[in-house]
């Protein structure tokens, strides 16, 4: 199902599609466990870090945060790998097809 939905994506067509819609995507594509009880990471805004992971900005790191957080919320655990993605896609270091195919992969683990 994950990979069907995936496919969908079409980032050469005419809707264009935010970095942030492509998290919630991909998100399924990790470890996720429904009906877990939500568990705090550590972010620290002063260092610009989350789980121990740099940020080059805090514009970034917060839209990181968030992502992370609303995704947690739906049973997202994250992993100090996953943090690494998400902040080279927000830093535009990795591709959108780069993510997907991370996500597929399971490089997060």
């Amino acid at each position: 199902m994950v990979e069907r939905d995936l496919a969908k994506v079409d980032v050469a067509g005419p809707t264009p599609v935010s970095r942030l819609e492509a998290l919630n995507l991909i998100k399924t594509s990790f470890r996720v466990f429904p009906f877990m009880a939500y568990k705090p990471i550590e972010i620290d805004r002063q260092n610009l870090t989350i789980m121990g992971i740099r940020f080059s900005d805090i514009d970034t790191l917060n839209s990181a945060a968030n992502a992370i957080g609303s995704n947690m919320f739906e049973g997202f655990e994250p992993t100090t790998k996953s943090i690494e993605i998400i902040r080279d896609y927000l830093s535009h270091k990795i591709t959108l097809e780069q993510l997907i195919k991370l996500s597929k992969d399971k490089a997060y683990a």
